[in-house]
């Protein structure tokens, strides 16, 4: 069993005082848009839930604040269940053996890649067994899902990813980036990691859904760098899965994987499959575009390329080209 790694210890009152401060940015920030757009067009917002999520909610929930002071160890809001620690056995996941078949390398053709190789870690060694879990328990490679990780957590002065790594534009947060919304959905979602764990803390009603109670516990996990790393796998598992049903051709090589796997993680896989196939909606790629990188610099993207889609298209690959680098971990890329 790998052992828990609490990042909390080693931060600073300053530092945590700096968390605290960019959760209630964000979260006033938001109150402010959606007062603002009077909920007007919150369906075309990235905050959405993704369609397979339907009951995962939309927005921020109130309880990200307290999941953050609780991930903290600062106080526990009355009524509020205390979250144990994620990588406590949990049945489910114990009597599934790594060896078995894997769902991603099984489906294409071509070379199926190392599913334990992984390399370089550097100031993330410590987060190597949990990634080589995650891996095998999925079929993903390690190396993508660090790869996944490099491109979405903060940085550390040293290198190291930060597990409290926040957004200050959206509810986005831990190593991952997760919405509230879509972790929610994942806990609910029967089948993976989050999920296990959810039911056996006692977080999901008899319907399957997160009781209200529990929510501030199970958002707290965002931050906790095991739970982040299992649900990253997932999550990029099940979005691979689906861009594949829908006919999109997907390699078994580590980049091919990684790549598609981030474009779901990044945008979602209603979007990524559209995104695939050149399907995007022109005024959904502003969208998308903008939230990445701000309306002005947006605007001047699609003046140069003449369509939102293409500005779009073209920001993205470019953007996974640059940030996304699983050959770093696998030994053939140590910069």
């Amino acid at each position: 069993m790998t052992p828990r790694i609490d990042p909390a210890a080693a931060l600073t009152v300053r530092q945590k005082a700096d968390l605290i401060y960019a959760q209630a940015q964000s979260e006033m920030r938001q109150s402010l848009w959606r007062a603002a757009l009077a909920d007007s067009d919150h369906k075309n917002s990235i905050s959405a839930p993704i369609p397979n999520f339907p009951d995962a909610p939309a927005t921020p929930e109130r309880t990200d604040m307290s999941a953050l002071l609780a991930a903290l160890g600062i106080g526990k809001g009355e009524g509020e269940v205390e979250a144990k620690s994620p990588t406590d056995p949990i049945p489910i996941l114990s009597n599934r053996p790594c060896s078995a078949p894997s769902p991603i390398m099984s489906q294409e053709g071509g070379t199926p890649s190392d599913p334990v190789s992984l390399a370089h870690l550097g100031a993330n060694a410590a987060l190597g067994p949990a990634l080589v879990r995650a891996g095998h328990r999925t079929g993903l490679p390690p190396a993508a899902l660090a790869a996944i990780i490099d491109a979405e957590a903060a940085k550390a002065p040293g290198g190291g990813w930060n597990p409290y790594s926040r957004n200050p534009r959206s509810s986005a947060a831990g190593l991952g980036q997760f919405l509230s919304g879509t972790w929610i959905g994942m806990a609910q979602q029967p089948g993976n990691w989050l999920h296990a764990h959810a039911r056996a803390q006692g977080w999901l009603s008899a319907a399957g859904k997160v009781r209200g109670d529990a929510r501030s516990a199970l958002l707290a996990l965002r931050y906790d760098p095991v739970a982040s790393i299992e649900t990253i796998a997932d999550y990029s598992r099940d979005n691979v899965m689906r861009l594949r049903a829908a006919g999109v051709p997907i390699a078994n090589d580590v980049r091919a994987l990684a790549d598609a796997a981030y474009v779901g993680h990044h945008l979602g896989p209603g979007d990524a499959v559209h995104f695939y196939r050149g399907t995007m909606d022109a005024g959904r790629a502003r969208v998308l575009l903008g939230a990445q990188i701000g309306g002005v610099q947006a605007s001047h993207h699609i003046a140069r390329q003449g369509d939102a889609v293409a500005a779009h298209r073209l920001w993205l690959t470019s953007y996974i080209s640059d940030v996304v680098r699983p050959e770093r971990y696998l030994g053939n890329d140590p910069a």
